[in-house]
Order: structure tokens, then C-alpha cells, then sequence
């Protein structure tokens, strides 16, 4: 990708309801619009879903933990790279869905966060 004519290699994601972009060690989120005449689906802002399919590193929260905006949830290594995935709401872990070691495939929840 080039932002402000500086070129970065960069691996894009796509699921339901995200696009993820890893570039330059930096995990950013962005959701996607819903389609006219499309089922309305979850805005996913309250879920950490995997981007990709890969393997749970490490838990960084617990049910019952306060978390912040951007505040890292969980390490996973996918395509030989670690990602850090964070809070995109404030508030705190309702369920952790993911374990150490679990291999995961694309979309699945993680964890869910009640805002």
C-alpha cells in the first residue's frame, strides 16, 4: 500500500464484518459498512474475532476484566507472524471463547466484550 507516497507491504484480511490490515507491526480494524439488502449483520465493534486462521498465543484478559480502546486481548501467530488483537470498545471481558495452543479458524469469536 502507499500512504502519502510511501510505500508499505502490508497483509489484508477479510471477514464478515472487518477488514484487518497488518502493516509495520500495527493490527488496524475496520468495519464493514452494510450493503442494502444485506441480513443486517453484527457491527462486531463488542467481539474480537480472528482475523485469520492461526494459533492462540497468549490470553492477555480475563472474563471480568476492565478493558480499554485498544487495549491488546489476545496474541495469535498466523503466516508466521504474531498479531496483537485490541479492544475496539471500552468496557469489560463477558466471555473468552479461545484457549493457549487452540487453533482457530477465520471469524471465529474470541472474545466477546459488553460495552
Amino acid at each position: 500500500m502507499t500512504v502519502d507516497g510511501v510505500s508499505y507491504d502490508a497483509d489484508v484480511f477479510f471477514n464478515k464484518a472487518e477488514v484487518h490490515t497488518f502493516a509495520g507491526g500495527t493490527h488496524i480494524v475496520h468495519t464493514r459498512r452494510k450493503n442494502e439488502g444485506s441480513d443486517g449483520g453484527d457491527k462486531g465493534s463488542n467481539k474480537v474475532v480472528a482475523p485469520m486462521s492461526g494459533k492462540i498465543v497468549k490470553l492477555l484478559v480475563a472474563v471480568g476484566d476492565k478493558v480499554n480502546v485498544g487495549q491488546p486481548l489476545v496474541v495469535m501467530e498466523a503466516m508466521k507472524m504474531e498479531h496483537t488483537l485490541k479492544a475496539a470498545v471500552a468496557g469489560s471481558v463477558e466471555s473468552v471463547r479461545c484457549r493457549p495452543d487452540e487453533i482457530v479458524e477465520d471469524s471465529r469469536l474470541l472474545i466477546q466484550l459488553k460495552e
